[in-house]
């Protein structure tokens, strides 16, 4: 039985890692973490820097918007 090792739907902290990383096309993700995943899900907007975030794989993030 294989396992889904996705953290979908669950908040994910930026230097967490998984097995579904996939980086931004805009930026160059020096580590497999999720801040540089195109699926995690960030509060941008915010006044400081996000440390948490929601993983939202396999639904692709827009960085401008933030979390969905």
């Amino acid at each position: 039985m294989e396992k889904n090792l996705s953290k979908s739907g669950q908040e994910i902290m930026r230097n967490d890692t998984c097995p579904y990383f996939a980086g931004r096309k805009s930026i160059l993700a020096i580590e497999p973490i999720c801040w540089f995943c195109k699926y995690a899900g960030f509060d941008l907007k915010s006044d400081k820097l996000p440390e948490r975030g929601t993983c939202c794989y396999p639904k692709e993030q827009n960085r401008k918007e933030g979390t969905p």
